[in-house]
């Protein structure tokens, strides 16, 4: 059984045959990204910015955030940082401790923070997506290399 989601690219007008974009969407994204950062949850976070689901506005956010290098958004990355590596200390500690039956479970809690921290960081951007020097091979005619004609 195959589900028909809607478009994410906006609403198709069949009259004109065009789509239409959201015009408020950034203002709406810029709400979001400073009700998180005071602490909201998703689902606050949505209601107040006008996302339909959590989901939404976490998407929205999180592509924000891969988007552009704004105060907010650094500031955001700043305290989500904070947070996963304030929680990874405690659970290091936990996954030292071999007296405690759960210390493999912090240990698995302490990895997926790496993880998640990495990815916060852009640690684990493989080297080919990352731009950089650029190598441009021209074709030059064999005439051209043979200088002028007299």
């Amino acid at each position: 059984m195959s589900v028909n989601y809607p478009s994410r690219k906006g609403k198709h007008d069949n009259v004109r045959g065009t789509t239409t974009r959201d015009v408020n969407a950034a203002q709406r994204v810029q709400t979001a990204l400073r009700l998180k950062l005071q602490g909201f949850n998703w689902d606050e976070v949505a209601a107040q910015s006008g996302y339909q689901s959590r989901g939404a506005a976490h998407h929205a956010v999180m592509r924000e955030l891969g988007r552009c290098i704004t105060h907010d958004v650094k500031e955001l990355r700043d305290q989500q940082l904070y947070m996963l590596q304030q929680i990874q200390a405690r659970s290091y500690k936990v996954a030292l401790d071999e007296k405690d039956p759960n210390w493999h479970w912090a240990a698995d809690r302490v990895a997926n923070y790496s993880k998640r921290i990495s990815e916060l960081m852009g640690l684990d951007v493989k080297t080919d997506d990352m731009p950089g020097p650029s190598i441009i091979i021209q074709e030059v005619p064999l005439n051209y290399l043979e200088g002028p004609k007299e």
